[in-house]
Parts: structure tokens; C-alpha cells; sequence
């Protein structure tokens, strides 16, 4: 029987003959195969509004502080609760933009376009401040400053503070505080990532900034001149590699060149799912146990929620799809609790649905997280949801054929298949019944046509999925 390997997600490609999948989703790319892709376990209350962003920062004692925000309120994580730091007054903050936080020190600083640069100093504050009146959409740390991108008087601006002094922000040759107006026609600044250099993305350009002391004290060099990143929330960083979507796809900046990483393979399956009208929604994170780029999207069925994961496994340098229901992903550190503890997350021991085994519990780890839909934080061991396959299409060089029998190679999980044919390219997929498999692993199927594509659902865990073993024969031979 011939074997379809579930191979890489390639829904761009053509169905026929695609060397790949045309769908994988809520799945991780895994090795030579895939794995499932676990829902979300809340462990904290609700925020008063939709989360607008979220950071687990690091204190000079290595503790991790969890702070997020919302449209009129600052909040900081102690175990499983967020309690409100704002300032005096709180906030107003558009639906359409979001917070950003950054730490130098133990003073934490947070930023969002129309509110003044906020700051709270862990171990000292009990609530944020003004650290100044600069306003600004983006923040970062490059070396020993902080730095933010579009200002609010100037949206091709990149300010940055003192050297060694987050407070001090007037432009000096002594303080080494500057800004710099990156002019022209690439349009405003998008993001700002930090390190030891800066990278700035404007709608369609990205520019290089380099310390070089005084007087210039940042040398800012346009390194790509004929894209940037589209939309804000898109822009995701690990190490000094920067990951970020742009009007025609997903790239890789490396500080120096971008790379495609979607081209012929997702992009196109993205832009017709994408919900424009939601574009100031779009968020990213690394999932650093799976080695993913993941961005959070609304679909076009979706009003306003972020139904759609699509990730990227820098690794296998593989796609995937998840379904889901949140309002921002990041990172955090869950916390650890006592038996009496997990009243929390919930009064009654037997509504649990997170594993007594789950690491959720022993707490201490840095993980992929994010706001679901009920505003709450949680992290991604829940149990996972149907995983679902489709291959290309299959022939026996253009004759017409039957399906007999299909056996997937699976290990777990309760596994249906459906087999879908149709008679010319462009005509309509046909699909049959769902089949169960038998006792032995097999899935007897009669489905006959000229292209044959196999689509496989896995309830439940399982530990890996390879693709399929199709029994096919030749129409009118038995």
C-alpha cells in the first residue's frame, strides 16, 4: 500500500501532487511528524476589561514579575492574582492600541500611545507612576538604555534615555539621551526590538541602530528598503533574530538580511483567512519548549476574538494551525500551589481539568501563555483539541481508481478518516462517510474518482502522527 506522509503544511501549493498537507491543524510540528497542540488552563481571576497586552519581566534578583493591562488599568501577578497598580486616575487606552513593558533594573516601565511612559520600581512602588510625559507605542532595551518607538509628536521618532538612567530623557551629549527622526516614505515605526543593537520596523522599511558613542551616540542604517512590518503586534523577537509580518508574508530578520519563511507555502492561505478589520489585534509570542513563532490572529469568522493560531517551528522550519479563543498570547511563569490553593482556580476538586501530574501546579516555569477569552491568564496543558490532517491529492497517473482501505500511522488517540475524490482538477472535492478504524487499525472505505485527497481526525492525546497506508486499485478491477 502506498504510505502519504503527513509532510509539511503547504496549503499555497497546488492539491495535486502537493508533497505536503493542505491542512494540519492543532498540531505542533515535531520531528518528522506532528504532536498535539494543548488548549488553555486558566490559573488567575479576570482583568476588568479585554488584556492588551502582558510581560514577564526579570528583577535584578532573578525573581519573575508577571504585569499586564487593559484599556484603563495597569496590573501586577502575586500567585494566581491580578491585582490593580495603576496611578492615580488610571488610564484610557484606544481599543486599537496596545500596552508594551519593559524592565532596566528593577524599575519597570510601561508604554501605550496616549498615556505617559508609566514606571514602578519592584520592591519600592505599590502602584505605577508617570516617569515622564513621553508617549510613545513601543519600548525596548538596547545596552545600557531604554528606548521607545513612535512618539506621540512624531511616528517615524525613536527616543531613548540616559546611559544607566531610565528617568532622564533630555536630549544630552553628556546624559548620551537622544532621538532620532527616521524620515521618509516607509511609513510610521511598527516595532522596536533591543539587545545589543536596535532593530526598527517601520511599515516598509527596517532600519539598523548601532552604538557608537558620542556625538552620533546611535548610527541608525536602513537595511531593508523594500518592506517592513505591516502590522505592529506581529513583531516577535528571539535572541538577536527578529520574526514579523509584512504586506506580502512572514520573514526573518537576522539584523542584516531578511529571509521568507512563508512564501509558497502559508502566506496566501493567511491573507485569505486574515480579518483585516481586526489588524490592531494581531499578537506574537515563542513558545520556547516547542521551539515556535506563533501569532494570534482573527479569521474571518470571528468578530473581534483571536480564533486562529499559525506557528512556525524554527527547527523543523514547519507550519501549523491551532484553533482558539484569546485576547493576547506571551510568556509566563505559572506559579505553584498547595492542594487549599487550588481553590483559585476553582472551589470544587472535581471540576478540575488540568492533570494533579500537570507541571501547572508544581509552578516555576517559563511557558507559552496568553489571555483567553474570559480575560484570564493561563497556559496552554489543557487537553488538546481535534487534530486534523489533510494530505494532497493522489492518482494513479490519471486513471480512475477506488479506495479500499486506509490505515493510519498514528500512535494514540481515537482516530476517523474521509476520503475526498473528484474526476478533473477544479472540480469539486466529493468527500464519503467518516470511518472508524477497526479492531486492527484499519479503516475499510469505498470511494472511487480520478484525485483522491485523505483527511484524518485525532480526538484526544497521542504521542506522534506520521501520515497514511491507501489501498487504491485501479477502477473496474477487483
Amino acid at each position: 500500500m502506498p504510505f502519504i506522509k503527513f509532510g509539511e503544511l503547504l496549503p499555497d501549493l497546488p492539491a495535486y501532487r502537493n508533497p505536503g498537507c493542505l491542512q494540519a491543524n492543532n498540531v505542533i510540528s515535531y520531528g518528522d511528524g506532528y504532536k498535539p497542540f494543548n488548549t488553555i488552563a486558566t490559573f488567575s481571576n479576570a482583568l476588568t476589561n479585554r488584556a492588551q497586552g502582558f510581560a514577564n519581566l526579570v528583577a535584578v534578583d532573578g525573581s519573575r514579575k508577571i504585569f499586564a493591562g487593559d484599556s484603563s488599568k495597569l496590573y501586577q501577578l502575586s500567585n494566581s492574582t491580578f491585582s490593580d497598580v495603576s496611578k492615580s486616575g488610571g488610564y484610557t487606552v484606544s481599543q486599537f492600541d496596545q500596552w508594551k513593558f519593559t524592565i532596566f533594573g528593577n524599575t519597570v516601565i510601561a508604554a501605550s500611545l496616549g498615556q505617559n511612559l508609566q514606571k514602578f520600581v519592584i520592591g519600592t512602588d505599590t502602584v505605577f507612576s508617570d516617569l515622564t510625559s513621553i508617549q510613545a507605542k513601543f519600548l525596548t532595551v538596547v545596552k545600557d538604555f531604554v528606548f521607545t518607538g513612535y512618539n506621540s509628536d512624531q511616528s517615524q521618532r525613536v527616543r531613548w534615555s540616559a546611559l544607566n538612567d531610565p528617568t532622564d530623557w533630555s536630549p544630552s551629549q553628556a546624559t548620551q539621551a537622544d532621538y532620532q527622526d527616521l524620515v521618509g516614505d516607509h511609513g510610521p515605526v511598527t516595532g522596536i526590538n533591543g539587545g545589543e543593537f536596535l532593530t526598527v520596523f517601520m511599515q516598509s522599511a527596517i532600519f539598523r541602530g548601532d552604538y557608537v558613542g558620542t556625538p552620533l551616540i546611535f548610527q541608525f542604517t536602513k537595511v531593508n528598503n523594500t518592506h517592513g512590518a505591516s502590522q505592529p503586534g506581529s513583531v516577535c523577537s528571539l535572541g538577536h533574530l527578529s520574526y514579523y509580518l509584512s504586506e506580502d508574508g512572514f520573514y526573518m530578520f537576522d539584523g542584516r538580511v531578511s529571509t521568507p519563511i512563508g512564501a509558497n507555502k502559508i502566506n496566501k492561505y493567511f491573507f485569505d483567512d486574515y480579518n483585516i478589520a481586526y489588524a490592531d489585534r494581531i499578537c506574537s509570542s515563542i513558545d520556547p519548549l516547542n521551539n515556535l513563532i506563533v501569532w494570534a490572529y482573527a479569521s474571518n469568522e470571528s468578530d473581534g476574538v483571536l480564533d486562529k493560531l499559525i506557528m512556525y517551528n524554527y527547527t523543523t522550519q514547519r507550519w501549523t494551525t491551532a484553533d482558539v479563543s484569546l485576547q493576547m498570547l506571551g510568556q509566563a511563569q505559572t506559579p505553584g500551589y498547595t492542594l487549599e490553593q487550588m481553590d483559585d482556580i476553582d472551589s470544587s476538586i472535581d471540576n478540575q481539568t488540568v492533570s494533579f501530574d500537570s507541571p501547572l501546579w508544581a509552578g516555576g516555569r517559563i511557558t507559552f501563555s496568553a489571555f483567553d477569552n474570559n480575560k484570564k491568564l493561563g497556559v496552554f496543558t489543557e487537553a488538546p483539541n481535534t487534530a486534523s490532517f489533510t494530505t494532497g491529492e493522489l492518482d494513479m497517473e490519471g486513471r480512475r481508481s477506488s479506495i479500499r482501505n486506509i490505515r493510519p500511522i498514528i500512535d494514540g488517540g481515537t482516530v476517523t478518516v474521509q476520503v475526498g475524490s473528484r474526476d478533473k482538477q477544479g472540480g469539486t472535492v466529493s468527500y464519503g462517510s467518516t470511518v472508524s478504524l477497526t479492531a486492527s487499525g484499519d479503516a475499510p472505505v469505498r470511494k472511487t474518482g480520478r484525485y483522491h485527497r485523505f483527511k484524518t481526525n485525532i480526538t484526544g492525546s497521542f504521542t506522534n502522527s506520521y501520515g497514511v497506508e491507501v489501498e487504491l486499485v485501479a477502477e473496474g478491477k477487483r
